[in-house]
């Protein structure tokens, strides 16, 4: 929400009056208290791929982190592919898929790409998905593991 807005918000609804360097000082302190909560969430991500990989006995989970000059692991990029969409991609699948990314753009500034395929139904079909940075040493890395997990080692372009 932009500062203007949050001051609208208050004049009106709350009926208080707030100056802009108020409301921009709130802002911001949210803002700061958003960021923490998503990097304390981070952590939980090895849960979430342990979970993925004893749910789905075959399923590809690759999380990559960096280490900060304290030592402290720092989330680099994630990239998923669960055993059923491999499989059912791999049995009933037409042979092209598309591959697409977005920027996230929160606290946390990242790309999610995602790879979906069209089944025998002719209805779109998800096959793996990653969270990462953007650029092109990402997508490489992205469509490596997509390569492996689809057993097509060179045949994409």
């Amino acid at each position: 929400m932009i500062v203007a807005t949050l001051k609208e918000i208050c004049k009106n609804e709350l009926r208080v009056y707030a100056t802009y360097n108020i409301c921009q000082r709130g802002r911001k302190g949210v803002l700061k208290e958003k960021k923490g909560f998503y990097i304390d969430e981070y952590v939980n991500l090895w849960g979430y791929a342990v979970e993925l990989i004893s749910s789905n006995p075959g399923s590809t989970v690759s999380i990559q982190v960096y280490r900060d000059n304290d030592g402290k692991a720092i989330f680099y990029r994630l990239y998923a592919c669960l055993a059923g969409l491999k499989q059912g991609w791999k049995e009933g699948y037409k042979p092209f898929i598309v591959i697409d990314g977005c920027f996230l753009n929160s606290v946390c500034k990242r790309e999610l790409l995602a790879v979906v395929g069209r089944d025998g139904n002719n209805q779109m079909f998800p096959v793996a998905w990653a969270v990462e940075g953007e650029g092109k040493q990402s997508w490489k890395w992205f469509l490596e593991n997509l390569m492996v997990d689809l057993d097509h080692p060179n045949e994409f372009t």
